[in-house]
């Protein structure tokens, strides 16, 4: 059999055995696309509707497509009905975007990938459904093939800086506002000896941001070309063994929640670690410091995201694969709070590979349970709830009740999504009471929401009106605004399902507040709250309407930027949307 390669990367291609296999027209590479990324198997309805709305046969189009897809892949690939729906089996095809997503891609093979976007090139304005999907696809691919960039760029540092430049200058062609590409950038200069050309690139950032964005770019940038010189030095103690006390200070700093100490302690650390050339040590410093930014100290993911990618370089060189899968789940849960799903499940991906080649099923449990929630966000339900039960098992047998507590809690939304008010109701159960078993009482308002939104469903809305009540005063104590924000939506919820539908919109608003109050928040949750106030609004505030099919856009939440237009268009045509 003959192995085929489909290149979707850029001009889309199908080459089998070194030759080129023509596909005429973009309807067939589109219909490829959608039968090789979509969330599960269509029926052929579908694509026809899809694909071909205003055609005179719908029907007769995707057959003649599908014709000349199954004529241009061969034996090699094989699209069947089963059930009423086309599955493609892939086992005999390497497909280019799959291969991306899948974050296994050596930095040599990332750099002879990256040819350009989703189908580059194609056109389907005839097909506005069609056109919405692969915007979305697009920006998620995009995400994941500049996160696999400055990734690869990291890992190529010492060995080729001079590939690791031209990957990050890809990069950044794509994206010239990337702090932590910058500082990549920096840094290869400096690896590479060239320090004037380390400054001339600061320098050129500078004016860069100073034009486009009237601002300085970050003082972070100046890291890689600063002598590292802490303070304070212990005559007494030397660096090594300094830097391994204070790591083990800020690491139970950051446990018990005392973040500025955590960020102080993890700091010195990974100086003193610097300084005598450990760089396990270091890496294990700087992860403590990146979680310490990120979970505690608001607006400081981007300046994080950049320690990441230099205590992965660390970790990898030393050969620590279970330190490696750590900072790369790490790395995946930023990009997931951002919305940024291709980057996040690119390296949650790779944090689950290397947590397999470690056979560490907790770490294997905590990459599944994040990537699970990308899933869920994105409306993948069947392949978040299939993530979630891996999850489960794996943190089961692992002991880890804290994160069992967290997974628990996403399937408890999933279990909400899919109208299962009982078993949402005991899944959220499970999940309070592992959180509070296990001292992680920060999570607790996490899973009394869903507990709330199944008491909603199951007709109870004062039992709901109590459960949120609780969720919103734990979270306003700790000040946590996306667990505040996520209490107040479900007290809105409780309002309008007692028929007080503006006491209902007043709370949305001031849910919205609640998420806008800090930088570095859960960025699916403001794009659901704003998309339920545009609904309860019935878009009427073009401000909102325009903002939320944005955000909705960029995150490629296709379900939400389809409410809001429909939301949209009924206020076009004065009509009422049902509530």
């Amino acid at each position: 059999m003959r192995h085929v390669t489909i290149r979707l990367l850029g001009p889309p291609q199908i080459e089998v055995d070194d030759g080129v296999r023509p596909l005429p027209g973009w309807k067939p590479w589109g219909l490829l696309a959608y039968l090789v990324l979509a969330d599960r198997p269509p029926s052929r309805p579908e694509l026809a509707e899809l694909l071909w709305p205003s055609a005179d046969d719908p029907a007769a189009a995707l057959r003649w497509a599908l014709h000349q897809v199954r004529r241009a892949l061969g034996d090699a690939v094989r699209i069947a009905d089963r059930s009423g729906r086309l599955v493609v089996d892939r086992s005999g095809a390497s497909i280019d975007v799959l291969e991306l997503l899948a974050g296994g891609l050596d930095p040599g093979q990332v750099e002879d990938l990256a040819r350009g976007e989703l189908l580059e090139g194609t056109h389907f304005a005839d097909s506005p459904s069609f056109d919405l999907w692969l915007g979305m696809e697009r920006a998620r691919v995009g995400s994941a093939l500049r996160s696999t960039l400055r990734w690869a760029a990291t890992l190529s540092l010492a060995e080729d800086p001079d590939r690791a430049l031209r990957l990050v200058e890809r990069l950044l062609a794509s994206d010239p506002f990337d702090d932590a590409a910058h500082e990549l950038a920096i840094e290869i200069q400096v690896a590479r000896g060239d320090r004037r050309a380390a400054r001339a690139h600061l320098d050129r950032v500078a004016r860069l941001y100073r034009v486009e964005l009237g601002t300085d770019p970050p003082e972070r940038l100046h890291r890689p070309l600063d002598r590292i010189e802490p303070d304070g030095e212990n005559p007494l103690v030397d660096r090594r063994t300094s830097a391994r006390a204070t790591l083990a200070l800020a690491r139970a700093r950051l446990t018990t929640g005392d973040y500025d100490a955590a960020i102080t302690s993890a700091r010195r650390a990974s100086l003193d670690a610097a300084v005598v050339g450990d760089g396990l040590l270091e890496a294990e410093s700087l992860l403590v410091l990146a979680e310490a930014l990120i979970h505690g100290r608001r607006g400081s993911d981007r300046e994080a995201v950049g320690l990441l990618d230099r205590a992965l370089r660390l970790a990898m060189t030393a050969g620590a694969l279970e330190l490696a899968a750590d900072i790369e789940r790490e790395s995946g849960y930023v990009s997931f709070l951002a919305a940024d799903y291709g980057a996040a499940e690119v390296a949650l991906h790779r944090s689950l590979a290397l947590a397999e080649r470690s056979g560490d099923a907790g770490r294997m449990g905590r990459a599944l349970t994040i990537l699970a929630a990308c899933r869920s966000d994105e409306a993948a339900l069947d392949e978040a709830e299939v993530l979630l039960g891996r999850a489960t098992d794996s943190l089961g047998a692992s002991g880890d009740r804290r994160w069992l507590a967290y997974a628990l809690a996403y399937l408890a939304r999933i279990h909400i999504a899919r109208g299962r008010s009982a078993e949402a109701a005991a899944t959220a159960e499970r999940a309070i009471d592992g959180a509070r078993e296990s001292g992680w009482h920060a999570l607790v308002p996490f899973p009394l929401t869903f507990q709330g939104e199944a008491a909603l469903m199951a007709g109870d809305p004062s039992g709901a009106r109590a459960i949120f009540g609780e969720a919103l005063t734990m979270a306003q104590a700790m000040d946590d605004p996306c667990w505040e924000a996520l209490s107040l939506r479900g007290l809105a919820m409780t309002e309008t399902a007692e028929g007080r539908p503006d006491e209902g919109r007043r709370l949305l608003g001031r849910a919205l507040e609640s998420c806008r109050r800090y930088t570095d928040t859960y960025r699916w949750a403001e794009i659901v709250i704003l998309t339920e106030l545009v609904e309860a609004e019935r878009g009427t505030d073009p401000e909102h309407r325009d903002t939320a099919r944005r955000l909705a856009g960029d995150a490629g939440l296709t379900g939400l930027v389809e409410r809001i237009d429909v939301a949209s268009a009924r206020q076009t045509r004065g009509q009422t949307p049902h509530p």
